[in-house]
Formats: structure tokens, C-alpha cells, sequence
């Protein structure tokens, strides 16, 4: 360490002024690069920074989906991957993207997101893991390790986002309760994993400005959290002296406050050159701790879409797929069926329209090709009359259905209501975000599908789902809630915030309602039996251990998830908090047991008046189950000092 300091102190001393704030901003030979790459509809991986002979730049690129570069695996977006609920796989996927980033020269990759998802039906939210801060601070954490283990620096962000943008002059009001308790442990959880960049959102590097913005940066993500790594602030900053004195270190994809302006600040002295210093030494850290570093792989061409990336990605793709609801439709039986219609362009849309990913199956596709050969399969582009007298005259019908195309809901709900009274073998498969229109007919449908958009092996997944090759088992990262409860006056009151103390699952529990489909919730082709609960005290944690049975025929998964009750008289805290799960494979007839260790820190909460994290003693009540919903909930209370 004192070495690494000494080193990284000594080039400081070796590099000009301009070379310094070189290593601030994207190149601009670079961002013209990427610009001109942007029009054509293609992403560039060419953002870097001013290059140094003492130092490496940085090569950034884009990887929530994939890296953006020629042959690459198109993964699963975050939002679907937020429903695998897989540690272990997030991980496995973060070393995908680490691996697949340095065989294109990419050392620095935007991938990570901390974001918390303000609604299902949002089209823009797929940058997040879903609605709870404990589910993405752990997946978020996972995919940082993967990637950074091969000397990539994952970039997370973004650093605080709001749920709503303020109205024009409305000044932004911070809880600082829910800012500790809410919006900062999983950049926390990111800081804790040695995170090597953070994004800074736009509200705390825009005009509106607040002592909170420069606490929230500088004494919070700075000083108390420890992170020493790379902020980055993308787009229009402040002032130059302000943006330094806040604690942006980075402007992405060009300088705009920093650069020639920066440059004029120091030569004018209105900034100092050890203020300067001070930030330069935070990047040069950085890229010594990560990309100066001796690889222990080799990076060659040909890991780039290969065999085992792609079956990672299958992988990945079946393990977001959450089965929402089924009545014994799916998996299609196709000893009885002989005859189904598939409605709906999604079946035949590629998951992936860059250029850059390999080559995707469609679902119909996928469908066709491993269908049994006596099974006549017919298509239908879209929900009209005609897709009506088809599905009447097939065995079984699936609709594929998707919030990100622009289609009408009442006329997309007219149609898919019609079909359910004519057609009782029905299935609905979602993708990417949750049409709008699905309040007016899941109750209506027997089997629903969600597969988010889970990348380029989207097809083959919903494919080998739908015909029981593979037993859905993911779980939803965020409450669906009706349109009934959500109109109601308190409940809107929170939902209009720019960052709401309560929302999802912890919303609905404040005010006794219950979700239409509950955060947490996933059904199977199979069945499972969870035991009686019990704890082990292990001085700062405590493990929950609950035995677990695949009874059922399928081989299948299930996620046991722990939840922590509130203590009495802590009327401003969620009623209950995720703080635990775990997602567990078994065999038809298998058991196991799930152990989920629970520390105490997470389950501490914050006091404003101390300005400080409090663990109270007493008895605290674990809820034990396999969603977010009371009835799937089992109670142990603990005594813990």
C-alpha cells in the first residue's frame, strides 16, 4: 500500500498541467469518434482519455447489456437479471463482461447500476436491478467483483438518482432518513466491493444547488464510506470551481467545466494546483490499482461470444424468467396439443437490434425448432378479428405482449379478454417492461410469462420454458400494483416525490394494501415444502435456516428470502426489509437446507438527531418465505444483544 502510494505520488509529480486535467475528460479526438459511430445507430467502445507516457488511458465503453463491441454475448438486461435473484450467476456474468471488455482493449465499463426501480410499467427503467435496496446493492456488488477481477474498473451509478424530476424552480428536499436508509446502502454495498467508479447524477452536478448535493459526495461517499475511486459526472456540470469543490473527479464523454476551462482556473489561480492534485491522485490510484496491473489471464479474440459465454448467457436468460401465474397450462402438453397459435410481434422480434451482439433466435424460432414434429404451429402478427378466429380454432394459444412497444392498451386488452372466453389453454409471455394493459386481463388469462428482456438468448429461454425443458424460477424484482391502489391520494402523495421514503412492497405495507403480484413472488412447474425455521446467533450476524423440499416432478428452483419486522416505536421505517435470500436448485424429491446469514449492521437503523446508525437491542422478528406476501411468510422472533 505505502508503495502503491508512493508510486502513484510520484508520477503526480511527473505530469504537466495539461496532462493532469488530460486524465479528467474523455479525448476529443475520441468523443468525435463516438459521435460520429452514435449516428449510425452504433454505440463506439472509443471514449478515452488523454494519453501520458507514464500512464495508460482510460478506454471506455458500455456493458449493461453486453459490451458494446463486434461478436460480443448480448446478456440479459439488469432489470430481468434483478429476477434471477442469483448471486452466484451475477457474478459469473460480471466475469463474462470483465473478460469480454479486454479482449475488445476496454479497461474501463459503465455495467453497474444502484438505481431502484420506480415502476414496472416505466420502459426506461431496465438499468436497475429492481425496487429494493438490499437486492441491488447484492447483485450490483456480484457483477463488480466479476468484472473488476480482470482489471476492468466497472463503472456504477447512478449517484443519486430521483424517481422524478422536480418541477422547474422546485427545490429538491432531502429526508435524510431515507437517504441513509433507502438511496445509500447499496452504493455503500457498491464502495464495500471495491467499486472503482461511480456515476453522479445529473441533479448533483446540474445548476440547483445545495450544501445536501455537496455532503451527499464529499463528506458522505468521500469521507464516510471511503471511496477513493473515480467519480464521474456525464453531461452539464457546474461551475469548474464548484464540480472540484463537490468531488467530480471525471467528465464524461468531454470536458465541459473542466478541460480549457479547468486549465485557465489553475493558470489564474482561482484554483489551486494542489486542489487540482488532490483529484488527479484519486485517477492515477485507480488505474494503477486496476488497469497498471499484471493480468492472471490471457485475453485472446477468440473467448468473445464463445461457446461458454453463450451458454452462461442461456443460463441467464432462463433463470430471469419469472412465471407469474399458472393454472396447469404450462409447460405446453404436447402429447395433447397438436395445434397452437402464436399472436404477437414479439415472438418474431430479435431481443437485440445492435449490430454488435451475435445473432439472436427468435421465440417462434426457438418455438419451431425444438417443438415436437407432429405439432403444427401458426403465426399471427398481431392481436385483430383474425387472431381471434385462430386461436379458436387451435389447441392452445401464447400472446406475446411487451411495454416497450407503443400499441394501444384498450385495444391490445379488448383483444387478449376475447381470446381467454374462446380459449381455454391460454398463455401470455411479457417482454421487457409490463404492458400497460395488464391490469385488464391477468386475472382473466390461466399462465403468464415474464421474461424481461433477457438478451440474446431471450428466444431460446421462453422457448425452452413454455415446452417444460426448463422450469421457470426467478422471482419479481419489484410489487405490481393495481392502478386502484396506486390512485389512492397518500399513496400518490409518496409516488410524487423526487425521492419517496416508501415504495413497492414497503409502500403497500404501509398503508395495508396488498400488491396484485408481490415483490418476491414467482410460481413453478414444480413444488416446494419449506420446514420450520431456526436461528444461530453468530455475534455480529445471525443465520436463518429453513429446510427445503422439491416435491413436486419438475427439477426447479425457489428463492427462500428473509425479512426483518421493524421494531415497535419505529413508526418512520418499512414495516419489513429484505435483508437476506437465497436461490436454491433441487431434483424432484430433493431437500436441502437454505442458510442466510443476516448481519446486525443491515438491520440497524439511522437517527438523524445523532447523525449516526443505531442497533437496538431486544427482539427482533424474522419473516421467513418465498415472497413478499403475508401468507408466504413464516415468523421466528430472536433475542439479539
Amino acid at each position: 500500500m505505502v508503495n502503491s502510494q508512493k508510486r502513484a505520488n510520484g508520477i503526480l509529480q511527473q505530469l504537466s498541467l495539461k496532462e493532469k486535467i488530460s486524465l479528467m475528460s474523455g479525448d476529443k479526438t475520441a468523443f468525435a469518434l463516438f459521435l460520429e459511430n452514435y449516428v449510425q445507430g452504433k454505440i463506439t467502445t472509443q471514449v478515452e482519455t488523454g494519453k501520458t507516457e507514464q500512464l495508460p488511458s482510460l478506454t471506455i465503453g458500455y456493458g449493461h447489456r453486453g459490451v458494446a463491441a463486434t461478436g460480443c454475448t448480448g446478456i440479459p438486461d439488469i432489470l430481468a437479471r434483478g429476477a434471477s435473484w442469483d448471486v452466484e450467476l451475477e457474478g459469473k456474468l460480471g466475469d463474462l463482461l470483465g473478460k469480454e471488455a479486454r479482449a475488445h482493449g476496454i479497461n474501463t465499463l459503465m455495467s453497474v447500476s444502484a438505481d431502484l426501480l420506480p415502476s414496472p410499467y416505466e420502459i426506461a427503467n431496465k438499468n436497475t436491478y429492481g425496487e429494493d435496496s438490499f437486492l441491488v446493492g447484492e447483485m450490483g456488488a456480484a457483477l463488480t467483483q466479476g468484472i473488476q477481477k480482470h482489471n476492468v474498473i466497472a463503472v456504477g451509478g447512478s449517484f443519486i438518482k430521483m424517481q422524478r424530476e422536480p418541477k422547474k424552480g422546485t427545490k429538491i428536499v432531502y429526508d435524510e432518513k431515507s437517504l441513509q436508509e433507502v438511496y445509500l446502502p447499496q452504493f455503500k454495498r457498491l464502495v464495500d466491493a471495491k467499486i472503482g467508479a461511480l456515476m453522479i447524477s445529473s441533479h448533483l452536478v446540474g445548476k440547483q444547488k445545495t450544501e445536501m448535493d455537496k455532503k451527499l459526495i464529499k463528506q458522505i461517499l468521500l469521507g464516510e464510506f471511503g471511496f477513493s475511486g473515480i467519480t464521474i459526472a456525464e453531461g452539464v456540470t457546474r461551475s469548474t470551481e464548484d464540480a472540484l469543490e463537490q468531488g467530480i473527479s471525471f467528465e464524461f464523454p468531454k470536458a465541459q467545466a473542466f478541460g480549457k476551462k479547468l486549465l485557465r482556473a489553475v493558470r489564474s489561480g482561482k484554483i489551486s494546483e494542489e486542489t487540482l492534485d488532490e483529484t488527479v491522485l484519486r485517477i492515477i490510484k485507480t488505474i494503477l490499482k486496476f488497469i497498471d496491473k499484471e493480468d492472471r489471464f490471457s485475453y485472446e479474440p477468440e473467448m468473445v461470444g464463445s461457446e461458454d459465454h453463450k451458454q452462461l448467457n442461456l443460463e441467464g436468460a432462463e433463470k430471469s424468467l419469472v412465471l407469474i401465474k399458472n393454472d396447469g397450462v404450462l409447460p405446453i402438453d404436447t402429447k395433447q396439443i397438436t395445434h397452437i397459435t402464436v399472436i404477437g410481434t414479439p415472438a418474431t422480434e430479435k431481443e437485440s437490434k445492435e449490430s454488435y451482439f451475435i445473432p439472436s433466435t427468435t421465440p417462434l424460432e426457438a418455438i419451431e425448432a425444438n417443438i415436437s414434429s407432429h405439432v403444427k404451429v401458426q403465426y399471427i402478427n398481431r392481436l385483430s378479428n383474425r387472431a381471434v378466429r385462430y386461436a379458436e380454432n387451435s389447441d392452445a394459444t401464447i400472446i406475446f405482449v411487451s411495454g416497450d412497444s407503443n400499441g394501444e392498451s384498450g385495444v391490445e386488452g379488448h383483444y387478449i379478454r376475447r381470446i381467454s372466453q374462446i380459449q381455454p389453454y391460454l398463455g401470455i409471455v411479457c417482454s421487457g417492461s409490463l404492458p400497460r394493459s395488464f391490469e385488464q386481463w391477468h386475472h382473466k388469462v390461466p399462465a403468464i410469462l415474464w421474461s424481461g428482456s433477457t438478451g440474446t438468448q431471450r428466444g431460446l429461454a421462453i422457448a425452452r420454458a413454455l415446452l417444460g425443458l426448463y422450469s421457470p424460477g426467478g422471482k419479481l424484482p419489484f410489487s405490481i400494483i393495481s392502478k386502484e391502489v396506486a390512485n389512492q391520494r397518500e399513496i400518490q402523495s409518496q409516488l410524487a416525490k423526487c425521492l419517496p421514503s416508501l415504495r413497492g412492497y414497503t409502500l403497500l405495507d404501509a398503508y395495508a394494501q396488498e400488491a396484485l403480484y408481490s415483490f418476491g413472488h414467482g410460481e413453478s412447474y414444480t413444488t416446494f415444502e419449506l420446514g420450520e425455521a431456526t436461528s444461530i446467533f453468530m455475534g455480529d450476524a445471525i443465520m436463518i435456516e429453513v429446510p427445503i423440499t422439491n416435491s413436486g416432478e419438475y427439477k426447479g428452483d425457489e428463492v427462500v428470502q428473509v425479512y426483518v419486522v421493524k421494531q415497535e416505536g419505529a413508526e418512520t421505517s418499512p414495516y419489513k426489509l429484505l435483508k437476506g435470500f437465497q436461490r436454491i436448485s433441487l431434483e424432484p424429491g430433493e431437500s436441502t437446507s437454505a442458510a442466510i446469514v443476516v448481519q446486525l449492521d443491515d438491520i440497524s437503523s439511522y437517527d438523524p438527531e445523532q447523525g449516526e446508525w443505531i442497533f437496538e437491542p431486544g427482539e427482533y422478528q424474522f419473516l421467513v418465505g418465498t415472497s413478499s406476501h403475508k401468507e408466504k411468510l413464516q415468523s421466528l422472533t430472536v433475542e439479539l444483544e
